[in-house]
């Protein structure tokens, strides 16, 4: 399924419920525009976006290596 969105929001809300200083963020993932199939994930801090960062950048290694045989 092809993705036809994917943003990274601010989500003051969290913050708020949450009792923190730092922004939350969530990640928003569409595969249809024209349908409500939208998935949101969060909170994540800035700590956990570069986890996901990291996570992702050896998946996309693991992946492209696992290609080239």
């Amino acid at each position: 399924m092809k993705t036809t969105k994917l943003e990274i929001g601010t989500k003051e809300y969290y913050s708020r419920v949450l009792k923190t200083e730092e922004p939350l963020y969530t990640i928003e993932v569409s595969h249809d525009m024209f349908s409500n199939n939208t998935l949101i994930v969060g909170p994540f801090d800035v700590g956990d976006l570069k986890k996901l960062r990291k996570l992702i950048r050896k998946t996309i290694r693991e992946h492209e290596n696992n290609q080239s045989v």
